[in-house]
């Protein structure tokens, strides 16, 4: 073995290594914003964000927040949610990074539920019927 095939190698090594540290480091960043991004998840006319919703509609103290992503590329992670509760329930969404947009996944009926609710206007109420007081007669 040569001097240049062992520095040549010490290269390629070290690119290897850096290219699986910076994988590494987008990764996390990818959870981190995905998590985020779910749990501030805003919609006009809701005036919380979509974790305290989950939290006032599933009766839970707290839960646990988790994630995996599914098309890195693309930046597509789903984000999971399991509220502290008797019988575990996992509600679970796809979160477009680069979009900042929430989609339900078809693993999670429920959190496909959930975020329907949390989405949804809220229904109209039908108007006020007023009727003429008898004093006025």
């Amino acid at each position: 073995m040569t001097k240049t095939n062992l520095v040549v190698g010490a290269g390629i090594a070290l690119c290897v290594v850096s290219v699986f540290w910076l994988q590494t480091r987008f990764d996390a960043s990818d959870h981190g914003k995905a998590e985020r991004l779910a749990q501030n998840f805003r919609v006009p006319g809701q005036p919380e964000t979509f974790a305290q919703f989950l939290l006032r509609q599933s009766g839970a103290k707290s839960g646990t927040w988790s994630s995996e992503i599914t098309g890195g590329c693309r930046g597509v992670v789903r984000v999971t949610w399991l509220p502290m509760l008797t019988p575990a329930v996992v509600y679970a969404w796809d979160v477009d990074i680069p979009g900042q947009t929430i989609h339900p996944t078809p693993a999670s009926p429920d959190g496909e539920k959930m975020l329907r609710a949390f989405t949804s206007p809220p229904p109209e109420l039908p108007p006020l019927e007023l009727y003429p007081s008898r004093d006025a007669e």
